[in-house]
């Protein structure tokens, strides 16, 4: 079975700015550890209330918003363990917070 899309994990957060420097005080969870698969020739509706991270899991999975973590594949086959050539995997990673 071949995946056109699947995400394992994908979140995007947004940063909440403030201050004089506009410096970043926190953050706003706008999708949290989402895990889904679209296989080829398959439509997949996504349902909810008004605000609740439809349209931001939709941009974070064609890449209009960088995810703050999670991965996302392109085109991948479910039944192997590694990828092949034409396999797109894309890993997204939280930066290192600093101890103050």
């Amino acid at each position: 079975m071949t995946s056109l899309i699947r995400t394992e994990d994908l979140s995007l957060a947004f940063p909440v700015r403030g201050g004089f420097f506009q410096s970043v005080r926190s953050s706003v969870k706008a999708v949290n550890s989402v895990n889904l698969e679209v296989e080829e020739g398959k439509t997949l509706g996504i349902v909810g209330e008004s605000g609740c991270g439809k349209t931001s899991l939709g941009r974070a999975m064609v890449r209009l918003y960088q995810p703050t973590s999670g991965k996302l594949f392109f085109r991948t086959t479910t039944e192997k363990s590694h990828p092949e050539p034409g396999d797109l995997i894309i890993s997204f990673t939280p930066p290192r917070q600093e101890k103050k």
